[in-house]
């Protein structure tokens, strides 16, 4: 409604144009040409009154005022349709309900405001139409409805309402009780991750602590195995050391032993042994030297004995044992070894130096057996100077 220009004619009567208009009026601003369109139908009209005594303008205000109390309870407009259904049965409802008199009593037009549309009958008598009853029906009628609606409307908003109130109080509770679940699991969470951090720290420290005490022991234990070792190297040095001295002595010993003993056997064993006692010079390192020597030309094995003869010094110079073989030059007696005192084998029992005989050459027939002193190394041939001690062998006479 309320077009901008002049809306076309209405084929359906000024009664109901009027009607239209003055609802209009009441919900909202009229155009111009919509008000020039209500002044002239009110004149044509002389303004009729309502069988209780109220103007038309009243009635349609009334009517205006529940279709504008419609859209601002609803939040929306009263669908075109809906309002053009009340328009059209206010009319049908005045028309059925029209009689000669203008001043119809009110009671009946509001008893029948409120029941429902009378069956029209097969051949209606005609009735003159009445402004006022059509304006009171449709008022009645429109206000009806939109209670109606409007009671409607309101119970279901209120029971969305309630239900909706009562789903979101249902999801605070249940959003609060989840929350409180929440918290709680969170609680024994942490009270259990405390726990767990207290028994760590414990542990750490217990664990520094036994670092600290192993490492005590550990640099303790490290000094005690550094002078165990250190004690332990001087041991086995000295321990080597003395094995060393042992190992020479028995050496010695053996070598002693196995000399003395192989003289001793070639003595016992072989008859036919040379045996000549020594006959010192008259040079200084001869005196006081005895003993003797033995000799087996079979077997090319003989021993020098000596007591008294005085230790050399081996820088300087060594005693070498000669053998004169009759078959050959006396110039050149054969080499019989080179020795010094100091290594020479000692008859334990005796006390006696045991030297072996080491020719360099077959003896047949040996003459003689000398000892010199020469220089170290020994000589090839000797010039006889230093004799300490000369062995004739002598021939016995034949019997």
């Amino acid at each position: 409604m309320n077009p901008s220009t002049n809306p076309p004619r209405d084929d359906r009567g000024p009664s109901l144009r009027l009607t239209e208009l003055l609802a209009d009026q009441a919900t909202g601003p009229l155009s111009q040409p919509e008000l020039a369109e209500l002044n002239a139908l009110l004149n044509a009209h002389s303004h009729p009154r309502s069988p209780s005594g109220l103007h038309a303008d009243a009635i349609s205000s009334i009517s205006g005022a529940l279709i504008k109390a419609w859209s601002a309870t609803t939040q929306a407009a009263l669908p075109p349709d809906v309002r053009a259904r009340l328009l059209d049965r206010g009319l049908e409802f005045a028309r059925e309900n029209s009689s000669p008199s203008a001043t119809a009593p009110m009671p009946r037009l509001a008893r029948l405001a409120h029941m429902a549309p009378p069956t029209i009958p097969m051949q209606p008598r005609p009735r003159p139409f009445s402004w006022p009853l059509l304006l009171t029906a449709a008022a009645a009628s429109a206000a009806l409805c939109t209670s109606l609606f409007m009671l409607d409307h309101a119970r279901r908003s209120r029971a969305e309402s309630i239900v909706a109130r009562i789903q979101s109080e249902a999801q605070n509770q249940e959003s609060i009780t989840r929350l409180a679940a929440s918290e709680a699991r969170i609680n024994e969470v942490t009270a259990a991750l405390q726990a767990q951090r207290q028994e760590a720290n414990a542990l750490l420290a217990t664990a520094a602590e036994q670092r600290t005490t192993l490492e005590a022991e550990k640099a303790a234990l490290a000094t005690t195995l550094r002078a165990e070792r250190e004690t332990t190297a001087q041991t086995a040095a000295q321990a080597a050391s003395q094995i060393a001295a042992l190992q020479t002595q028995l050496t010695a010993s053996e070598r002693n032993l196995s000399t003395a003993q192989a003289r001793v056997a070639l003595l016992e064993q072989n008859a036919d042994n040379v045996q000549i006692a020594w006959t010192a010079t008259e040079i200084p390192e001869a005196k006081g030297v005895t003993g003797d020597v033995v000799w087996n030309a079979r077997l090319q094995q003989g021993y020098l004995r000596f007591r008294g003869l005085g230790a050399n010094d081996p820088s300087k110079e060594q005693y070498q044992a000669w053998i004169f073989d009759e078959g050959r030059d006396p110039k050149f007696p054969v080499d019989a070894g080179v020795f010094d005192i100091t290594l020479a084998t000692m008859d334990e029992a005796t006390g006696d130096l045991i030297i072996p005989i080491d020719p360099k050459l077959l003896i047949k027939n040996p003459g003689a057996f000398a000892v010199t002193l020469e220089t170290p190394g020994g000589v090839v041939v000797t010039d006889k100077k230093r004799v300490v001690v000369l062995a004739p062998v002598v021939v016995p006479p034949a019997s």
